[in-house]
């Protein structure tokens, strides 16, 4: 399978980047909320903020759950959390980078 490479303007930091195992069993969702967390130096409990203020939790594991399997399908998604751009892959990657 071939991989899309994520272009990220250069005024954007990567500043924390893990994959999500599908046989976790743990929700997409509750992954990118521990990643961001991960960013910010902080417990996911202890942001300040929830995922849902910014994107549909149930939505985004509902697109995991059912397209990160399509052999050949390459997809990511990308959304804004307090001060980071998180970019979500097909393939359980997530990627969270510092904006301006």
């Amino acid at each position: 399978m071939a991989r899309t490479q994520v272009t990220v303007p250069s005024e954007q930091s990567l500043v924390h980047m893990t994959r999500h195992a599908h046989e976790s069993g743990e929700p997409l969702s509750t992954a990118v909320a521990s990643a961001v967390a991960a960013a910010d130096d902080a417990e996911p409990t202890a942001t300040g903020w929830t995922l849902a203020e910014y994107i549909d939790p149930s939505a985004l594991d509902a697109l995991f759950d059912r397209y990160s399997d399509v052999i050949g399908g390459h997809w990511r998604f990308e959304f804004d959390v307090e001060q980071f751009r998180v970019v979500v892959e097909n393939d359980g990657v997530i990627s969270v980078y510092r904006t301006p």
